[in-house]
């Protein structure tokens, strides 16, 4: 579409931001005939119409596109969380799977019966075999209050892992929401700024 030179002219004003630009502003108005926005104020020129919707037009694109990175950020901030988290909770249950394998852990062997009537051969011979099976278990009873002890500092530890991640993921969705709450206040601000600065320097 050509724009006209002259057309361009008798609306070019005396004002320019970051939002506003007086050409770019008529073409877009001449190419988007039907404006959208805020409504005009009964004394709004035509100058002022076209440089409003396209400044209204500029803050939204631009608010659109840090809305997305803000969000995409935040995305990436919590799969971060999530899987430092897992790899907190994988290191941790590998490290008890190797301390209960050096363990060794097994259950209690039971103590041969020596009967009433057993001959003095047979009552020494199974004494001697109940005092090892009772050294042997002494071992497992001691490997398995280690295992337990092992065991109860995994879990404080997954519990801790827990709890950081709950803390850190609550932290980022406040810090998120507060982000959302300040951009949306950053262009509310932006867009009253231009509506004021449009009125009072474009004609």
């Amino acid at each position: 579409m050509t724009v006209d030179k002259a057309e361009v002219r008798d609306f070019l004003a005396h004002y320019s931001s970051e939002f506003y630009d007086p050409a770019k502003a008529h073409e877009y108005y001449v190419k988007n005939r039907e404006l959208k926005g805020r409504e005009a104020a009964g004394k709004e020129t035509k100058g002022q119409r076209q440089a409003r919707v396209y400044a209204d037009k500029q803050i939204r694109t631009k608010k659109g596109s840090e809305s997305k990175n803000l969000h995409t950020a935040q995305t990436a901030q919590m799969a971060k969380l999530r899987s430092n988290a897992e790899a907190s909770r994988k290191r941790i249950e590998e490290n008890l799977n190797k301390h209960l394998a050096k363990l060794q852990l097994q259950k209690k062997t039971p103590l041969f019966e020596i009967p009433t009537n057993a001959s003095p051969e047979v009552r020494e011979y199974l004494n001697k075999q109940n005092a090892r099976i009772s050294e042997k278990n002494a071992i497992v009873v001691s490997n398995n209050k280690v295992a337990a002890k092992v065991k109860a500092e995994a879990r404080a530890e997954m519990q801790r892992v827990g709890t950081e991640l709950k803390a850190a993921v609550a932290t980022a969705r406040q810090s998120y929401a507060k982000a959302k709450t300040d951009l949306n206040t950053k262009y509310k601000t932006a867009s009253d700024t231009e509506h004021k600065n449009i009125a009072a320097n474009v004609k």
